[in-house]
């Protein structure tokens, strides 16, 4: 029962926001899809890719690998999933205001969770980590500055917190993306656009 009401609960306050859309297009299209490419800073830096998929621009997917030697693994990927806890309360109590590009980062802000895969390591770590975006426009699709904080708790740390034996390690992703927004009619049923129609 409980599951049943905050399920109606999730779709009621989409439902109503997307009625009342005053969030930058954010919610012109029910999914959202972006792409990015950068560097990412460990003890080393190393090219960066990133592929993710919004649900509503709250909570998502994301991939993202680092493709050369850094931690002495010569590739890593990672996979979790993305939640972003502002925008729809900020919009349903008509907090978004303007200026618009400052609305648009504070709305941005994620807290993800997800695992990364190392290419000589067996088993997954585990990955935590925010982030924020800067959009060029005044616009929630299109191109985007994104960093993003994690921290890494590998195998033989979660094994031994307490004593400390193996420390977690920081990684700091700066990448350039653009994004689409996708009309899939996931939130209003009855919209007659055509399917998938790409929002740019």
């Amino acid at each position: 029962m409980r599951i049943y009401r905050a399920a109606w609960f999730c779709f009621w306050a989409t439902g109503s926001a997307w009625a009342q859309d005053n969030s930058f297009h954010q919610l012109n299209g029910d999914l959202a899809f972006d792409g990015s490419a950068g560097l990412a800073s460990s003890n080393t830096v190393a090219p960066y890719l990133q592929a993710r998929l919004m649900y509503v621009g709250t909570v998502g997917v994301y991939g993202n690998t680092i493709l050369t030697n850094h931690y002495q693994s010569a590739w890593s990927v990672g996979t979790g999933l993305e939640l972003r806890p502002l925008l729809l309360p900020r919009l349903l109590t008509n907090q978004e205001q303007g200026p618009a590009v400052l609305d648009l980062v504070i709305d941005s802000l994620s807290l993800r969770t997800g695992t990364r895969f190392f290419a000589q390591e067996s088993l997954p770590a585990l990955e935590l980590g925010s982030s924020l975006e800067l959009p060029f426009f005044a616009t929630f699709n299109g191109p985007f500055l994104g960093v993003t904080t994690s921290v890494i708790f590998s195998q033989a740390t979660l094994a031994t917190p307490a004593r400390g034996e193996v420390s977690p390690w920081f990684l700091l992703q700066l990448t350039l993306g653009w994004r689409w927004l996708i009309h899939a009619h996931i939130v209003d049923a009855s919209d007659r656009r055509t399917p998938l129609h790409l929002g740019i």
